[in-house]
């Protein structure tokens, strides 16, 4: 379950994900980028369900698409009718979730939105909602508070690119079923590197902000290594010496 977290307010716009790929078990079999920036339109994407759909998806709208504000106008019929014409092996490879946030010229402001091919409570396939804060998969609510993400019932966004790195943090501590076997164990499935994205009228910037010790060929485990003994701030200092002695 691919970790997708959208912030979209006034000038401001932030998409943050994941990196970890695995097979059916939670076996981690590469680490790639799930967010895609499309520099002319001013907005970055993200899609959940199989990763072939985030290039094949942002080249349709790469072409469709005039500006961002085009999309929010008529992305629902030209992504429904380009998913419509792709060959779909099964049930799942019809499944996909759909996250962007750009600049929006007609609103001047940054707008996030959302979209699945499959009706889901409160959206019909291919229809898009929106909200300045878009979180999957959700955390349960006393997890937010606990973070401080949550203060009063209200999102923190007096550092937003924190908050939503304890999200994702949160995120990368549950553990989900991966495929509709009930038999199948849960696995931690958010891993590998954080990502964040921010757009603004100006243009885009993408960059790691965060990366975890997950291997190529093992389960992610959200624990820290047991043999890493962080650096007191004595033993900072002097690593800072001696790189400064060698440059």
């Amino acid at each position: 379950m691919t970790a997708i977290n959208l912030y979209a307010s006034g000038p401001r716009g932030l998409l943050m994900t994941d990196t970890a790929a695995y097979d059916d078990d939670g076996i981690v079999h590469s680490f790639v980028s799930k967010s895609i920036a499309i520099p002319r339109l001013r907005m970055a994407m993200a899609t959940r369900g199989l990763i072939s759909t985030l290039p094949a998806l942002a080249s349709r709208i790469d072409l469709m698409a005039a500006s961002f504000d085009h999309l929010i106008d008529e992305g629902s019929s030209f992504i429904a009718q380009w998913f419509g014409e792709q060959d779909h092996d099964d049930a799942t490879e019809r499944e996909f979730e759909l996250s962007a946030v750009g600049w929006s010229e007609s609103r001047k402001a940054c707008i996030a939105i959302q979209m699945a091919s499959i009706d889901v409570p409160g959206r019909a396939a291919f229809q898009w909602s929106g909200g300045a804060v878009i979180i999957g998969p959700n955390p349960h609510m006393h997890d937010l508070v606990a973070a401080g993400v949550l203060v009063n019932g209200i999102f923190d966004e007096g550092n937003i690119e924190a908050s939503l790195l304890k999200v994702l943090e949160i995120q990368r501590s549950y553990r989900t079923r991966l495929g509709t076997d009930p038999s199948l164990p849960e696995r931690h499935c958010v891993g590998g590197q954080a990502i964040v994205t921010e757009v603004t009228e100006h243009g885009i910037a993408q960059r790691i902000v965060r990366t975890w010790h997950d291997r190529v060929g093992e389960h992610i485990d959200p624990s820290p290594p047991a043999n890493v003994v962080p650096m007191s701030r004595e033993q900072q200092r002097r690593l800072k010496q001696m790189r400064r002695g060698r440059a």
